[in-house]
């Protein structure tokens, strides 16, 4: 490359580059809390603008690497982005890796000429193995399977959670999610006992959601079990409190199992199942 101006040094180069993860994501998501990348991003690159003005660089850079890891944590392979820097605005208008074998994806612009850093994002998975991703949570759930489907556009100020505003959606299908022996008071009616509520596991899991005011709020969070239904609509604060109106009826897998059994049964397992009662659910996650 060159430089000009030796007065006032303005740098023209091209080549390639190694870029510190870590010192990337301090340097331009400093104020996204917890948010952490470590690993290493190499790539050719051009790059023009005054040499001790950063954030005004005109930067360009075709980027991969692997393994990279996410708030120390998450691990995501065969990384590959585009990074464009012009104007005092962070683009990467694409991010693909694979990760827990399925496939992740993502978009982020940032506004870096306002006090305040102001971001733009877009997340997509497809697919991702939860019986991989289980261990690598804290604390880890390795009872955790099924294929992890989900969305999220997002936007807001770095650091002000107040300002976050976005919407997504979320669906495990084939999965082991939950189990809990809370349910087994339900499977004892009048002349007729349920089997299966003992001890319910929970396998799908599906949503919409969006996000306001520091909180996810959702009116369709729907969990589907072997013997028992749930449907909550209310709100997750970001804090992990909750705010949710629960419902809960009988599986699908219940209803046809009194059908087949026959006589009164339906009947009985079907009036208990309009009479169960709603809940509130509070506390936190």
């Amino acid at each position: 490359g060159r430089c000009r101006r030796w007065s006032d040094p303005w740098l023209e180069l091209t080549g390639r580059a190694r870029l510190d993860a870590a010192a990337l994501a301090e340097k331009y998501v400093k104020a996204a809390g917890n948010f952490s990348l470590k690993g290493v991003l190499s790539g050719p690159f051009t790059l023009s603008g005054a040499w001790d003005r950063p954030a005004d660089w005109d930067f360009k850079m075709d980027a991969s690497g692997t393994p990279l890891y996410v708030n120390k944590i998450f691990l995501v392979e065969n990384f590959e982005m585009q990074i464009r820097m012009k104007n005092r605005r962070f683009d990467v208008p694409y991010l693909h890796a694979d990760a827990y074998g399925g496939k992740l994806g993502s978009k982020l612009r940032i506004d870096l000429t306002r006090p305040k850093p102001h971001f733009e994002s877009e997340l997509y998975l497809n697919n991702l193995d939860l019986a991989k991703v289980g261990p690598d949570l804290m604390p880890p759930k390795t009872e955790l399977k099924g294929a992890l489907i989900g969305k999220l556009s997002l936007e807001g100020t770095f650091g002000e959670q107040s300002s976050y505003r976005g919407d997504g959606a979320l669906s495990v299908m084939n999965g082991m999610l939950w189990q809990t022996a809370q349910f087994h008071e339900m499977g004892k009616l009048p002349l007729v006992r349920v089997e299966g509520l003992d001890w319910v596991t929970f396998e799908e899991l599906s949503a919409t959601f969006r996000v306001r005011d520091r909180k996810v709020l959702t009116d369709d969070l729907t969990l589907l079990g072997d013997s028992v239904d749930l449907s909550l609509d209310g709100a997750i604060g970001l804090d992990g409190s909750l705010d949710l109106v629960m419902d809960i009826q009988f599986s699908d897998e219940v209803m046809q199992g009194a059908a087949i059994t026959g006589g009164f049964v339906p009947v009985i397992v079907r009036q208990a199942g309009n009479f169960i009662s709603q809940y509130r659910v509070g506390g936190t996650l």
